[in-house]
Order: structure tokens, then sequence, then C-alpha cells
């Protein structure tokens, strides 16, 4: 390599570096401005907002009361770190605490329009192979609650012990319980309503997508989904859909 040669690759190596942290400064300039935005609308609201760090994730806090129900609400945000995907990877937690939860879980699978009826089966049987299948599937279905809802969560629901309730649902969701007998019981008591009244609070920007998780705990109603928070009056929405949800445990 002559010494112009190696001077155009330094001079090329250099500008890359540059251009790479102007970009960095520019959207960590645009993150403090989006949440010092959050901070004023939240102190606003009577809200508390702060930021935090796990692992790659940013994440952004905040807790606030909405129709008398104390909540808190996550959204997490991270450079993807797989091939073929979307930028980043992003979701949103929002909880409540109750005292009038199901004894076991049960959660709403929100799911694209269309799809309340799953167009898949796990292998019935006493077989290796059967068993293997069932296996696989409780894992891919605890991973997902995990990843839904967080750990703590996540640590509550045994999901392969759910099935699936028959018979009334609201649009949009496959409704899955640890007991579906109770599962049954709690829809007919007005938590099917409920649910469709909150199903406009819930709806996700893109319509194609699937409508948030909803996951009702002895003692916790949660709500998640796979996008961060874009705004607050976002988060208003999830919040009076949480608050009315945990008045109808």
């Amino acid at each position: 390599m002559t010494p112009a040669t190696a001077a155009f690759f330094i001079g090329v190596a250099g500008v890359m570096g540059a251009t790479v942290m102007l970009l960095t400064r520019l959207s960590t300039r645009q993150q403090q401005e989006e949440d010092a935005h959050f901070r004023r609308e939240a102190q606003d609201r009577g809200w508390t907002f702060q930021t935090d760090r796990e692992a790659a994730f940013r994440i952004r806090r905040w807790t606030g009361v909405t129709d008398g129900i104390r909540w808190t609400a996550e959204s997490w945000r991270a450079p993807s770190r797989r091939r073929n995907r979307a930028r980043f990877e992003q979701r949103m937690r929002w909880w409540a605490d109750t005292l009038r939860g199901p004894a076991k879980p049960v959660l709403f699978m929100g799911v694209p329009a269309g799809a309340e009826t799953p167009s898949f089966t796990v292998a019935d049987g006493e077989g290796l192979l059967s068993r293997l299948a069932q296996k696989a599937a409780g894992l891919a279905f605890d991973a997902a609650v995990d990843r839904y809802f967080g750990r703590e969560d996540g640590a509550l629901v045994d999901a392969g012990a759910l099935r699936k309730v028959e018979g009334m649902a609201p649009p949009g969701y496959i409704v899955m319980a640890g007991d579906p007998s109770e599962g049954t019981r709690i829809l007919f008591a007005g938590m099917n309503h409920a649910m469709i009244a909150a199903r406009g609070d819930l709806a996700p920007a893109d319509p194609e997508d699937a409508l948030a998780w909803v996951l009702l705990l002895p003692r916790r109603v949660s709500i998640a989904r796979m996008e961060a928070i874009r705004t607050t009056a976002e988060l208003e929405r999830v919040a009076r859909a949480g608050a009315a949800l945990v008045k109808r445990t």
C-alpha cells in the first residue's frame, strides 16, 4: 500500500468516526429534549418522571394516579441486535396493584384483526414427540410473557399451564387462563365489556398490529405491548384503560 493510499483510508476512517460521533451527539440531544418535554408534561399532571438504564435498554418511567388508581408505566428502547428486524427493540409496560384479582392468571393476548382463532395447535397425547412439542411451545410462550410483562410478573405465570377460554372473548383477543372456568366467570362478570370499552385506548398506532396484551394477576393488572410510549397523551389513554380494568377486577 502506497503512502497516498494509506493516507486516503486514514482520512476516510477519520470522517466516518467524526460522523458517528456527530450522530451520537445529535441522538443524545434529541433524547434529552424529549425527556425534558415528558418531564414537564408529567409535572403538569401531578405525575413523576425519571430515566434509567438496564443493559442496552434506555428506560423512561412514570408514576401517577388516574381515576383514583395509582400506577407505574415504563417505556423501554434499545438498538436491535437482530438482522432483518426493526432498527430498535422497544416495549411498553403499565401496571397497577389490586386486591381483587383472579386466583390464577388470566391473559388477554392481543392479536391482529381476524386472528382470534389460532391457526396452530400443539400435539396432544402422551408420546415422546407430543411431550417435546408441548414443552417447546410452553417455553416459547413463557419467554413471550416474560418479554411483554417483565421478569417479576412473568415469574408469577406458568404460561405452559394456561388454557384457552372458550366462548366469550373481546374482539381482537385470545383469552388464556390458569383456570378456564374462572376466566369464563370473570368475562361474564363484566371484564369482557370492560375490555371492549378499553379497545380504543389500547389500539396500536398501526391498525394491522396486535392490540396490547393484558395480564390479570391476583394482586396486579398489567398492560404491555411491543411499542414504546411516544406521547404523554398516548400514556394517558393507556392509564385510563388500565384504571377502568382495575376497577372491574
